[in-house]
């Protein structure tokens, strides 16, 4: 196959499982497997998360800037017409916290010992369940976002760093289980996974500075394209995702993850560990 177009594919890959609740991390490992491409150096991975986050400031960057100007207005001026936007940003950053811990200390360890075909499908089968779980309970969400509800969000968002749980579908489940109201969960669900995105990528530049694995193919062509792509795609299954939420349709993914989390179990028993080539 064509070298641009099997980076390509990742980059579609990588922009609609971003968003939608299907797990971008355990597809990108199974696309990359599949494929046989070879993104050891981290670059390309790290161009992948910073095009989404691109994609997410584009989609969100009149609720972004309205957030940080009213927000330093409240810290400077007090005025409470721009409390909740103070608050809100606050609920964001909160929210953040354990997935940033969870990236942080356990990252490791999941990239050594839950990379397994037979996990990645077991996780992907737990994610089908619970957006089935979600269609039963989401007609009781009514509460408002505060400071608690938000760290609660926030701890089931750190579940999501596990490969095959989707971040913005148990992130979604969570906010359904502490009665979000279901348009105010949608907006923060997105909005939360921008800060994750954007650390994520610091934190794998880091790790590849450290370790001196950077390379320069991070400005190759083929990276620049799959950028590109990366960003309209995450735009296209945002505006996608949207509709799927507000018509409470989510569930449908589960149709698709369960088998295919069945498969990989299936594999699970052949083959004990994917080989990254």
């Amino acid at each position: 196959m064509d070298k641009y177009l099997k980076y390509i594919i990742v980059a579609i890959i990588q922009g609609l499982t971003e968003i939608l609740p299907i797990s971008s991390s355990a597809h990108i490992i199974i696309i990359e497997n599949f494929f046989n491409i070879n993104t050891n150096d981290l670059s390309f991975s790290i161009f992948l998360h910073l095009a989404s986050s691109i994609a997410i400031l584009i989609f969100y960057h009149k609720d972004i800037f309205k957030l940080f100007n009213e927000g330093i207005k409240y810290i400077f001026s007090r005025r409470k017409e721009y409390k909740s936007s103070f608050n809100y940003l606050m609920y964001l950053i909160i929210a953040t916290i354990p997935a940033a811990i969870g990236g942080i200390f356990f990252q490791s360890y999941i990239e050594s010992y839950l990379i397994t075909p037979f996990l990645i499908g077991m996780f992907l089968t737990s994610t089908g369940i619970i957006l089935l779980l979600n269609k039963k309970l989401s007609n009781k969400c009514i509460r408002s976002l505060n400071y608690f509800s938000a760290l609660e969000i926030g701890l089931f968002q750190m579940i999501g760093i596990i490969p095959g749980i989707s971040r913005s579908g148990i992130t979604l489940f969570g906010t359904t289980i502490f009665k979000i109201n279901k348009n105010e969960s949608a907006r923060f669900v997105f909005l939360l996974l921008l800060p994750i995105s954007i650390g994520s990528s610091i934190l794998e530049i880091s790790k590849s500075l450290i370790s001196g694995t950077t390379n320069l193919t991070f400005i190759s062509p083929e990276y620049l394209i799959s950028f590109v792509v990366c960003i309209v795609v995450t735009l296209f299954s945002l505006f996608t995702m949207f509709k799927i939420i507000k018509k409470e349709k989510t569930y449908l993914f589960s149709y698709y993850l369960i088998p295919l989390g069945i498969l990989m179990m299936i594999k699970g028993l052949y083959i004990n560990t994917f080989i990254i080539l």
